[in-house]
């Protein structure tokens, strides 16, 4: 398992991705799936590495197949927010547990981030947990507009477990 810099060498499986039903219940539940056209798919991919306030990793196996994204996002002073996507062939496999991980001791060791925040809905305990376990703390709840529960929760440097396995 290894995390690079996600570009458009990942295209193909990135729009998979994020035009995945399944990918899409989990951070959208609710709401309508909406597919993303190759043009609008190239040009984020294109662009993202030029955005000073964001990085994206693409999660990859040892031999280099894409599982997903995982990214820190409206960096600010010392805060920003984490994201995650994970194909569904690669739930359940440590993928999501590994890019958590690396991802926060990137934050944590190679930026000046303090604080990371995130929001998963209450339908997806196997992400909760996996928060909860690396660090994460619940700070409140909130019912959206389609009456899902939607989970705010914190990381902050002292609380993330670095030797998690």
């Amino acid at each position: 398992m290894k995390l690079e810099a996600l570009s458009d060498l990942y295209f193909n499986d990135y729009m998979n991705l994020v035009n995945d039903p399944e990918v899409h219940d989990f951070t959208q539940p609710g709401e309508d799936l909406k597919l993303f056209s190759e043009i609008e798919i190239r040009k984020w991919l294109q662009e993202i590495s030029l955005k000073k306030d964001r990085h994206d990793f693409a999660i990859l196996t040892d031999e280099n197949d894409f599982v997903g994204e995982v990214v820190l996002n409206h960096i600010k002073n010392n805060e920003c927010n984490f994201r995650i996507a994970i194909l569904p062939k690669y739930f359940n496999q440590s993928y999501g547990t590994f890019a958590c991980r690396e991802v926060c001791k990137f934050a944590f060791t190679k930026t000046n981030i303090e604080r990371i925040h995130l929001d998963v809905f209450a339908i997806n305990p196997r992400a909760i947990k996996l928060y909860s376990n690396i660090g994460f703390q619940e700070i409140s709840r909130a019912k959206d507009d389609k009456a899902f529960v939607e989970i705010h929760m914190l990381l902050q440097k002292e609380n993330f477990k670095f030797g998690l396995k």
